[in-house]
């Protein structure tokens, strides 16, 4: 299930580090809805696998070294999940929130004004053609510094170590029994790309993080392909990396 979440802001500017700030919205409105759909997703001390991801379209913002000047006091939330169920929660939870002002930083507020249910098509072929509506996060961990890598496209790990996230996501939500199969099939053909750095919980990542956007073909089972196409693709999709469009 695709949603869009129009929202309304007193100033017309965000935040550098706004991904940390929708998060925390997601956070307020699950547990102000349901507290036991709060805790499924957030646990308290443990790290849940989440089947969604979020982008935000903000027209023709300007990114400045303090923050982001938008060009009106209206954003998108654009907001995707694999499972049903949780779709139906979040859109209750958004409703039960509307016209309520949320508190950002330097006296800034928003409210989410209007929430829409976006039309999706089946995925009905074995070959997609995709593009990013936020960046693509490959991170490769490296056990003896016992540090984070984030890769780009043209690394030469980039194919195999997207596939191993993608198969740690999927084996938590997916209806088949073979997943190894359906992942070695997969095949992933970055087109045209581009690099980006993102900078995400300014405190722990001070470099920022390479990032990857562009278009991207996927060629393999319809199920898998759904399932990257609703919850995202990468690492930190639920923290509003990794969102795609089909666009063909």
């Amino acid at each position: 299930m695709r949603f869009a979440i129009e929202f309304e802001l007193t100033k017309n500017e965000l935040p550098v580090d706004y991904r940390v700030t929708f998060v925390s919205f997601l956070k307020s409105i699950f547990k102000d809805y349901d507290e036991a759909i709060y805790n499924q997703l957030y646990k308290e001390g443990q790290i849940t696998k989440k089947p969604f991801t979020f982008s935000l379209y903000m027209g023709s913002a300007k990114f400045l070294k303090d923050k982001i000047s938008l060009g009106g006091n209206k954003i998108i939330l654009n907001f995707s999940t694999y499972e049903n169920g949780l779709g139906i929660h979040f859109y209750n939870s958004v409703l039960s929130f509307l016209n309520k002002e949320y508190p950002l930083s330097e006296q800034n507020f928003m409210k989410a004004t209007r929430i829409t249910l976006n039309k999706e098509y089946p995925i009905d072929d074995d070959t997609i053609l995709v593009k990013t509506l936020s960046p693509i996060i490959v991170r490769q961990h490296e056990r003896e510094s016992n540090k984070d890598d984030y890769i780009l496209w043209s690394h030469e790990d980039f194919i195999a170590t997207l596939k191993d996230s993608i198969e740690s996501s999927y084996k938590e939500f997916a209806k088949t029994d073979e997943i190894k199969e359906q992942i070695n099939s997969l095949v992933i053909e970055p087109l045209k790309m581009k690099k980006t750095i993102v900078f995400h919980q300014l405190k722990k990542v001070k470099t920022g993080m390479n990032a990857n956007l562009g278009i991207i073909k996927l060629q393999g089972d319809k199920e898998l392909l759904e399932f990257v196409v609703k919850a995202g693709l990468g690492s930190r999709r639920s923290m509003g990396f990794g969102m795609l469009e089909v666009i063909g």
